[in-house]
């Protein structure tokens, strides 16, 4: 049988992981940055990440530990544990979007992209 907790254990636990998100922030603006995607901070609850062109949008609620596209922009799957932190989302988003990016026809452009992945 499952692990049931009271309302208050669940609203401590709620808020907890609202604090750490709140303390990861601007790590994970810097980690988004760097892989050209753009995350922002709405309230304390609601965070969203999406990719420079705003072709995709994930938006990222860590207190009850939801993640949803929106309907209308979908973006890359992520690959997260079941108790993922904002840092793991946002790291998640950097490698499916690098993986997601369609590679050159030309050879010399080719080579750039592998040394730029450290091939």
């Amino acid at each position: 049988m499952g692990h049931f907790l009271s309302p208050e254990q669940s609203d401590e636990k709620r808020e907890a992981r609202r604090q750490e998100a709140a303390d990861q922030f601007l790590d994970a603006c810097g980690i988004a940055a760097k892989a050209g995607l753009v995350l922002v901070c709405h309230t304390d609850a609601h965070y969203q990440l999406r990719d420079a062109g705003h072709t995709w949008i994930i938006n990222i609620y860590p207190g009850n530990r939801r993640l949803y596209h929106d309907t209308q922009k979908r973006g890359p799957y992520l690959h997260v544990r079941d108790e993922w932190t904002l840092l793991e989302v946002v790291h998640a988003a950097s490698r499916a979007t690098k993986r997601d990016k369609p590679r050159s026809c030309c050879p010399v452009e080719r080579v750039i992209q592998a040394m730029e992945r450290g091939e």
